[in-house]
């Protein structure tokens, strides 16, 4: 729980949701599981691949750039696409 001057920035109105507990606990044994290094080494390979897509394409791109996408094949392709189109 927040407290504490400007604590009120978090409360959302909402009720919590303690059913939802099983899955966040289920979500993080699985990160540990397969281990962040190992996430951040796969994510990376895939944000890798977009920006040298983009790059040859002529998109200006800066660095450093971070491994936090988790989409499939076929959501780098459409992005890409998206992206060249966009410029």
């Amino acid at each position: 729980m927040f407290t504490g001057p400007g604590a009120r920035r978090h409360d959302q109105g909402a009720r919590t949701l303690f059913e939802l507990t099983p899955m966040a606990v289920a979500a993080l044994e699985q990160i540990l599981a397969r281990g962040p290094p190992r996430i951040a080494a796969t994510l990376a390979t895939i944000t890798g691949d977009i920006a040298a897509r983009l790059a040859a394409a002529g998109v200006g791109l800066t660095e450093p750039r971070g491994p936090h996408l988790h989409i499939t094949a076929y959501d780098v392709d459409r992005l890409v696409t998206t992206l060249i189109a966009a410029v």
